[in-house]
Formats: structure tokens, sequence, C-alpha cells
């Protein structure tokens, strides 16, 4: 690889992954855009096993616990299990409070409810809302 970040055929390296594409500020147009985005993201957070049992693990641990306690409950690498973090910290489903040196993963329930509620929402028959 060269200097200029391109390989012996030439090929350029991808300047960001996925990840960081999820947590990159976007123009919201509305209010309505953003709750789209915002309902992606959890969604996209949600779609993994894995970051479902992390969510999970936090609910009945407490709300909150460090990465290395997380990393522990879990088979996967040290790598694999900060990229989960970091795409439920993009979807606001976690928050991160540095203690010290550690790095303390808060559950944000309300998010979580307010998000999957809204979506939610779209289901519910028009009758069954009246009545209550």
């Amino acid at each position: 690889m060269g200097a200029d970040g391109t390989d012996v055929r030439g090929a350029e390296r991808p300047s960001r992954d996925r990840i960081s594409a999820l947590c990159r500020p976007r123009v919201v147009t509305s209010r309505a855009a953003s709750e789209i985005r915002q309902t992606e993201n959890v969604f996209n957070a949600l779609a993994h096993a894995q970051r479902r049992q992390i969510l999970l693990v936090l609910r009945f641990r407490g709300g909150a616990m460090t990465a290395g306690e997380i990393a522990e409950r879990f088979s996967c690498s040290w790598p694999t299990t900060t990229r989960h973090l970091r795409i439920l910290e993009c979807a606001k489903l976690v928050r991160v409070k540095k203690r010290g040196r550690e790095r303390v993963y808060v559950l944000e329930l309300p998010n979580l409810h307010t998000t999957v509620g809204k979506w939610l929402d779209w289901f519910d028959d028009a009758d069954e809302v009246r009545r209550r």
C-alpha cells in the first residue's frame, strides 16, 4: 500500500466504514425525516441478535455495565463487541458515560420505547384507537 492509499493494483481504500456512516450527522429538513432516520437506526441496531442480547443483558444487570463486563458475557472478539456497542450508541439505544479510564454503557430504554412505539402505532386499528 502506497502513501496515497492505493495498493499495488491501484484500488483506493474506502475512506469510511458502514458504522461511521450511521453516526455521521445528516442535514435533516423536517421532523418527519428525523424520525424516519431514527427508526431506521433503531431497527438496524435491533436486526442483529448479538446487539439484542447486549440490550437484554444491560436491562437485567441494572441498566449500566462497563464495556469489559459486556464483552465478558459474549464469545465474540473485542473489536466485534465494540462495533456492536458503537451501533447501539449511534441508534441512541445506549449512551456512554466515562468513569476514569472505563466506558460505562447505559441503556436508554425510553428511546427504545418511543421509537418502536411510534412505529407500532402505524398498525393500530382506527376503530380500536377511537375506543381508547
